[in-house]
């Protein structure tokens, strides 16, 4: 859609819940832009969820040629009860349970003084993972991270981690530009179920790109 004007929406429902999409079904090649967008919800319900993300519950679709692009985004999420499986401050789950399910996200904060990913979430709850970009990233799916991004939160992550709270087997994770989760907080204990970057992994593959010329990963923590 060309324009969206949503007011501070309070999200109650079970299942997958998000702000804008509970479940993001693409099919064949088609992809989903969200771009230049400035939104604030509130998680205020204690009803069950196996997914939760401010934007999408959960994006699936039938391989890396469907994407979701997230461009210059300010988004605040007031979130209040632990009772999700997979909790991410922009998309609960990326995929699915089979890697025919597998998808491709690129979040890109620009570069310009006012262009930038923002994401800011109360409480970093899950019972499974939280991630501040992404819940869980399934198998065969894809993140990419560009220019600026910046993470926050204001209690400690206690499962899972700044970007990403699970990276299944068979994902892969591309880290560009600037990551700053100089304001992310970590409980100090529990310490085996969470990391700054990715929660946990499993033969996934994380790395970070540069041009060659000295323009590489900046990573503020």
């Amino acid at each position: 859609p060309a324009s969206v004007n949503l007011n501070m929406p309070t999200i109650l429902t079970s299942g997958n819940g998000g702000g804008l999409f509970g479940v993001l079904d693409l099919q064949n090649t088609s992809s989903y832009t969200i771009d230049n967008f400035t939104f604030e919800c509130t998680k205020s319900g204690n009803e069950n969820n196996s997914t939760y993300g401010s934007l999408i519950g959960q994006v699936k679709g039938t391989g890396t040629a469907n994407a979701v692009y997230i461009n210059n985004c300010n988004v605040k999420s007031a979130f209040k009860y632990n009772n999700t499986r997979y909790h991410g401050g922009l998309i609960g789950m990326v995929g699915g349970d089979s890697q025919d399910k597998a998808i491709y996200v690129e979040v890109n904060g620009g570069t310009a003084a006012d262009s930038k990913i923002h994401v800011e979430v109360t409480n970093p709850l899950a019972t499974g993972k939280f991630g501040g970009i992404i819940g869980c990233l399934s198998k065969g799916s894809i993140l990419k991270m560009t220019g600026i991004v910046e993470i926050s939160t204001t209690a400690n992550i206690s499962q899972g981690g700044g970007i990403v709270g699970e990276a299944a087997a068979g994902s892969a994770i591309e880290f560009n530009g600037t990551t700053d989760l100089s304001e992310v907080r970590y409980d100090r204990d529990n310490k085996a179920n969470k990391g700054q970057l990715i929660g946990s992994q499993e033969s996934s593959l994380i790395y970070a790109r540069g041009d060659g010329n000295g323009n590489g990963w900046n990573f503020i923590r």
